[in-house]
């Protein structure tokens, strides 16, 4: 387990690496959060896929200075993170992710994750243009793969019993939950 030492208290500590940089990528998120967290009713979200879009288009378009390099921090940190997920099947490098995206079941956290990618890409594709290719390209294709994941874990919610709904349960780690 890779650690760092946490120093934005005022005590330094030992924490695990993982939860610390998911930590501190969504907090970087702060400025524009709201609009990442924004969750739509099931009725609607058909009809307002595209209204949301173009709300997360706008929101990565206008953000402050500040606001413009915290998602650029945020947004290549993300990166890393749904590498992390959908490339490890290590459910304890997944638990640790999961365990520190805001939200309070695994399809909020996924969604938070992909929106704050779409912003992401977003931003690169409206200030660089067709150069933006190189890196927009790579997170269309995380986005895919985080959305096939959701699908997955849909399909597996309606086969399952009641009692053992994953996808209605906040995702813990093994940490959390003391096994």
């Amino acid at each position: 387990h890779l650690k760092v030492v946490d120093t934005s208290s005022r005590r330094a500590k030992t924490v695990l690496f993982l939860p610390w940089l998911v930590k501190h990528l969504v907090k970087l998120t702060e400025g524009f959060k709201s609009e990442l967290l924004h969750e739509d009713d099931s009725e609607s979200r058909a009809s307002a896929s595209s209204a949301r879009k173009e709300r997360v288009d706008e929101a990565s378009l206008m953000l402050d200075n500040y606001e413009r390099d915290n998602l650029l921090l945020s947004g290549n940190g993300f990166v890393l993170l749904a590498y992390l997920l959908l490339g490890n099947n290590n459910g304890e490098v997944e638990g640790l992710i999961l365990s520190n995206l805001p939200g309070a079941f695994v399809q909020y956290k996924i969604g938070f994750l992909q929106k704050a990618l779409t912003a992401f890409g977003n931003y690169y594709r409206h200030t660089v243009g067709e150069l933006s290719m190189a890196i927009v390209a790579p997170i269309q294709s995380l986005l895919h793969g985080l959305n096939e994941r959701l699908k997955n874990l849909n399909r597996k919610h309606k086969a399952s019993s009641p009692e053992s709904h994953s996808l209605c349960r906040p995702q813990q780690s093994k940490r959390q939950s003391g096994k």
